[in-house]
């Protein structure tokens, strides 16, 4: 069996790993993330020094960690709200005949 890669499958190859290390495929899913677990002060802190031009917001990427972070969000909602619902019930559980 023969793989064949031309030219232009390494020149892609190349394009794709120095993305990869210079950041500019991972940074843009970090800020989104940080974006929704700040709850958007990240987006006004970066409007007022003015490094919100640098940040495509519009990127796959971006909006790849904005999904992430709300999902984040929603688990850890969720963990909350079982953690204490669990709390409430007491030591004895759910009583038979109890109003809840």
């Amino acid at each position: 069996m023969r793989i064949y890669i031309d030219m232009w499958d390494t020149i892609h190859l190349i394009i794709m790993i120095r993305s990869v290390l210079t950041g500019s495929m991972i940074f843009p899913l970090f800020r989104g993330f940080g974006s929704v677990l700040s709850f958007g002060l990240t987006d006004v802190i970066n409007n007022a020094t003015g490094a919100s031009s640098v940040v495509n917001k519009c990127s796959g990427f971006y909006k790849a960690g904005n999904w992430s972070g709300i999902g984040l969000s929603a688990a850890f909602g969720a963990a909350h709200l079982g953690r204490n619902a669990f709390y409430q019930m007491g030591s004895g559980g759910l009583r038979q005949g109890s109003d809840v």
